[in-house]
């Protein structure tokens, strides 16, 4: 009944909607500096980052409809409310294809990966055996992230429409006064005041009831975001501090 929500699909419409010739300009500007630092002979002072160089994927070599700068990836995972996280956060174990394009990937660039990403749903990184869409990604040599491979069930189209309240703040607010409007339009006179003689459908009565839905829907959102840890999918897309206590 519901179109299936792709990910990777998303991810490129953000991609060339972002992409402009400044962002080209400063993508230029980075990968002339980098090299600059590379290709110095001071490259003794720069040996930590020289070396971390042989475990990322080198832009040059890849296909660059499958590079997304983190800001792209960020927007993705809290339309979704996803969390990208390092590699050691995922709970379940990488699927056979993943593994075999990582070494596809390590021969072609004569390199041993090690900085990978996933990005996934919270349940994924608690919870083994999850069938849930997951994107595996490798940190590049200029600070973007190249996508590996693409996994498990793909979400329903209803799905955005149903973590929408909780993507931000903002969304918050207009879910709540959404709901809070369409229930006071259907409360009837009575359910408001015993003087229901000669009362308009439009009353003072109806916009207290409204403040009031509006507040109780605030104080119930609270305490369901503290009590449960629900927080908003701006600030934990990338928060790892509940599996550090593990």
């Amino acid at each position: 009944m519901f179109k299936k929500l792709n990910l990777t699909n998303e991810l490129k419409i953000i991609k060339q909607k972002n992409n402009n010739t400044e962002d080209e300009l400063i993508v230029q500007t980075k990968k002339i500096l980098q090299n600059d630092i590379i290709y110095t002979t001071k490259i003794l002072n720069h040996l930590p980052y020289y070396n971390k160089l042989l475990t990322v994927v080198s832009e040059e070599e890849c296909d660059t409809n499958l590079i997304f700068s983190i800001n792209e990836i960020k927007e993705v995972a809290i339309n979704n409310r996803l969390r990208f996280l390092e590699r050691k956060y995922f709970k379940n174990n990488l699927p056979y294809e993943a593994k075999l394009k990582i070494l596809d990937i390590e021969k072609k660039q004569l390199k041993q990966l090690s900085n990978f990403f996933v990005l996934a749903p919270y349940s994924s990184f608690k919870i083994k055996n999850s069938q849930n869409n997951c994107l595996l990604f490798s940190e590049t040599n200029y600070g973007n992230f190249y996508l590996i491979h693409n996994w498990g069930n793909q979400f329903k189209q209803v799905h955005k429409l149903i973590i929408w309240p909780l993507k931000n703040f903002e969304t918050l607010f207009i879910s709540l006064l959404i709901i809070s409007a369409l229930i006071t339009l259907t409360l009837p006179n009575n359910w408001l005041t015993n003087k229901t003689q000669n009362l308009p459908y439009w009353n003072v009565f109806r916009f207290v009831a409204f403040l009031h839905l509006l507040i109780v829907g605030f104080g119930v959102s609270v305490y369901y975001i503290m009590a449960f840890s629900k927080n908003l999918s701006n600030t934990i897309w990338n928060s790892h501090k509940e599996f550090d206590r593990k």
